[in-house]
């Protein structure tokens, strides 16, 4: 019985670890979406928004979305905007 206990306490564990991580990750992805957005002059709250309304902190929304559906989205998200970013610096050195 106190082994079943033990083992269920890891598991459980385990999943707040996993959660803690992809939560770390979203919150990582956010800030690297708002630190761009605020070199290229755009709206932060509205792309990140786009991405999930969760993640947006203006709308009283407590909880972040952690799925791999968002974490997929901010990944694109963001490799989208250094893409733009790049192509802006290339433009200026031109």
């Amino acid at each position: 019985m106190f082994d079943l206990l033990i083992d269920t306490l890891r598991v459980l564990l385990l999943c707040i670890a996993l959660q803690s991580e992809r939560l770390h990750k979203v919150l990582e992805y956010v800030s690297t979406v708002h630190d761009i957005c605020a070199v290229l002059g755009m709206d932060f709250f509205s792309i990140v928004t786009e991405v999930h309304p969760s993640l947006n902190d203006a709308v009283g929304v407590h909880s972040k979305s952690i799925s791999n559906g968002t974490l997929a989205k901010l990944a694109k998200t963001v490799s989208a905007l250094k893409e733009d970013k790049k192509q802006r610096l290339h433009k200026v050195c031109i």
